[in-house]
């Protein structure tokens, strides 16, 4: 039926599908039917109503509405950490989310800030030398690299690299990537 925890699946999946072609109005549409319905049938403190606030945070954050971005970051924030901890990997991957919006809306100091939440946390669950934590050092990089601190960003690539090289292999797209970035 409509009011169905699988009906709100498949709603999320259209919206994840129509986000990936970059229709994000559709991609909104359908998420927020799937929040409706998670919120009837799980209710607000649900990870599956999180997961709809984070997924409707991502388009926010593509179309460059930041402000809704990281307030749907935050109810998903709100959630998880009553339900999961607030050391839990999950977390790590939305600190990672509302890092960037931070950064892409210029606020650097908050986008530091949670993007080293971020790392804490998945350093505990995957060790240091996982490609999460490279993606990590990244987007640090890409931080500091926009304040101007371009020796703090060539520390970060450095540290994203020795990462990728050892865990991906030179050969692999995201350390090309990175060698490039570096290069810039």
């Amino acid at each position: 039926g409509e009011d169905h925890p699988n009906t709100a699946s498949s709603y999320s999946n259209m919206g994840h599908v129509y986000d990936n072609m970059g229709d994000f109005d559709r991609a909104l549409e359908y998420y927020e039917k799937a929040l409706v319905i998670r919120q009837k049938v799980l209710g607000e403190d649900h990870t599956s109503t999180a997961d709809a606030y984070t997924s409707m945070g991502n388009v926010y954050d593509n179309i460059n509405d930041f402000g809704r971005a990281l307030e749907c970051y935050e109810k998903a924030r709100e959630i998880l950490s009553k339900l999961l901890g607030k050391d839990h990997p999950e977390m790590g991957s939305l600190y990672t989310n509302m890092a960037s919006a931070f950064s892409s809306s210029g606020d650097y100091a908050q986008a530091l800030h949670y993007s080293e939440m971020a790392l804490l946390i998945t350093q505990r669950a995957v060790g240091d030398d996982h490609p999460s934590v490279a993606g990590i050092y990244y987007n640090m990089a890409n931080v500091y690299d926009s304040m101007g601190d371009f020796d703090r960003a060539l520390e970060y690539c450095e540290k994203s690299l020795v990462i990728r090289r050892k865990v991906l292999g030179e050969d692999h797209p995201f350390t090309a990537h990175t060698y490039n970035n570096m290069a810039i």
